[in-house]
């Protein structure tokens, strides 16, 4: 059972034709919500070009649209949006018409994301940066980005899905997107069939969806449009390098925020922002997980306190175990014991050993106060070079 809502469009000013679809079973529910569709449909034929223009402004951003055929002899448009888990999928049902994004637009009405246009059947091309993509086979796609000028034209009669992705999802990948926009990729083979099954059958959710799940799988497919344009376009070894650099922030991330106890994997992928999957498979190459190698940094760095001619005599190893976000005495004393082969106090005590080697790693800048403290407060800052850490025996 659905239930249909329609406005009328006022022609003056015109107004939007928008059909609410509740899906049987979910009338009860939390994780959905309506779909939105568009249509030229039921508006007087000399009005449809205004209409549509109208909605594309209102419901993507800031461009401008020409019809090739006079006004008088209408033009039929559909758009049926999707938004899930962060993204918007549209689909797209058109006779020929032309968007131009210019410069003027751009910096009046900037946008923050890059759009992936995937071509079902007719003929369509994309413009950016003196590239042109041509799409005439299915499911052949191409990326742009909103932030700059661009031009798009179906040439024929088409329907396209076009999916808004944040800007920020890429992460480091962004640049390597953004110097190969509007080039033609193929969606029927290999990483990008793979990519675009994905993303498409995102598309075929009867309603809305912004849980968890929803966000984790919306990541999930635009990490594989990430590689396969990468791969496509003969990238391997800057996804290689891109993967290190997301490594080395995660890491920094880490390193920043020892003092935290409840940082976890899950606050460290929304930080860069990758997936959980993604930040656990980068650390796979290096063989660590997330949680070891902040384990081994938080113990290195209190190690490194332990041994400080500084701070032997004015902080406890409480309060240096509270500042390397191990706060609770039994469980560092153990942890310590099981990765130094010592307790916090035997290191201590044994530390003129040790000092030499770590004496650049920490310094103090006042007196601690009693219970814990962090880094940031009063025990200790890392010096500007940060701390060194030694290879961790995992």
């Amino acid at each position: 059972m659905s239930l249909t809502i329609s406005a009328e469009p006022c022609y003056d000013v015109p107004q939007f034709v928008i059909r609410v679809t509740i899906p049987d079973g979910v009338r009860n529910g939390a994780r959905s919500a309506a779909v939105l569709t568009l249509t030229t449909r039921g508006v007087p034929r000399g009005d449809q070009q205004d209409f549509w223009e109208s909605a594309v402004r209102e419901h993507f951003f800031a461009i401008d649209g020409t019809n090739p055929a006079p006004r008088k002899h209408g033009f039929l448009g559909r758009m049926d949006r999707l938004v899930f888990g962060g993204l918007r999928l549209d689909r797209v049902v058109a006779q020929p018409y032309r968007v131009v994004r210019s410069g003027r637009l751009t910096r009046q009405a900037p946008s923050e994301a890059l759009l992936m246009f995937v071509l079902r059947h007719g003929e369509m091309f994309v413009a950016q940066d003196e590239r042109i993509a041509s799409l005439r086979k299915p499911y052949t796609f191409a990326l742009v980005d909103s932030a700059k000028p661009y031009d798009a034209e179906l040439v024929t009669s088409s329907e396209v899905t076009m999916i808004q992705i944040p800007r920020a999802w890429p992460g480091p990948y962004l640049r390597g997107l953004v110097a190969r926009t509007a080039t033609p990729l193929m969606g029927r083979n290999g990483l990008g069939a793979l990519a675009v099954s994905t993303l498409l059958a995102l598309r075929r959710h009867v309603a809305d969806r912004d849980d968890a799940v929803a966000h984790v799988a919306a990541k999930n497919a635009v990490e594989l449009a990430i590689a396969a344009v990468l791969e496509e376009l003969g990238s391997a070894q800057e996804l290689r390098g891109s993967r290190a650099a997301v490594l080395e922030q995660a890491q920094r991330f880490m390193l920043d925020r020892l003092a935290e106890p409840e940082l976890s994997p899950a606050h460290i992928a929304a930080a860069i922002p990758v997936s959980e999957r993604y930040l656990f498979s980068i650390f796979r190459d290096v063989g660590t997980t997330p949680a070891e190698w902040l384990r081994c940094a938080r113990l290195e760095r209190a190690s490194t306190l332990l041994t400080s001619d500084t701070i032997q005599s004015t902080v406890t190893i409480q309060q240096i175990a509270c500042s390397v976000g191990l706060p609770h005495a039994s469980h560092f004393s153990r942890v310590f014991r099981d990765h130094f082969g010592v307790s916090p106090s035997e290191y201590r005590a044994a530390g003129s050993s040790h000092r030499t080697e770590r004496a650049d790693s920490a310094t103090v800048t006042s007196k601690p106060h009693e219970g814990c403290v962090t880094p940031a407060e009063d025990v200790v800052r890392s010096t500007d070079r940060g701390v060194h850490l030694r290879s961790p025996r995992w």
